[in-house]
């Protein structure tokens, strides 16, 4: 588990002490996963998760794979513009969206 492996770490163990650090699943990993381990960090069991299923990134990532074959040979320059456009039409689509 995660949580283990930063509370071990010299570097953080104490800091996230401290901090109260707690990691948490998305609930795709979750419901592959043990019972005990989604007792202790599933988003449905933990206070203030709401209902957030924690695949947002994910959801973005696999949009944005669609300019991977547009953007393969292009040069740095024309990477970023097709990203940035990409993410602008993203950004209008999702607002479009908040109103349905």
């Amino acid at each position: 588990m995660f949580a283990s492996t930063v509370k071990s770490s010299k570097l953080l163990g104490k800091k996230a002490g401290d901090m109260g650090l707690r990691f948490s699943v998305n609930s795709f990993h979750g419901y592959a996963h043990s019972r005990l381990c989604q007792l202790n960090s599933h988003p449905l069991y933990l206070r203030g998760w709401g209902i957030e299923d924690l695949e947002g990134l994910e959801r973005v990532f696999l949009a944005s794979n669609a300019v991977a074959p547009l953007i393969r040979y292009a040069t740095r320059y024309h990477w970023f513009q097709a990203l940035d456009l990409h993410f602008k039409q993203w950004d209008d689509d999702k607002y479009h969206e908040l109103s349905k």
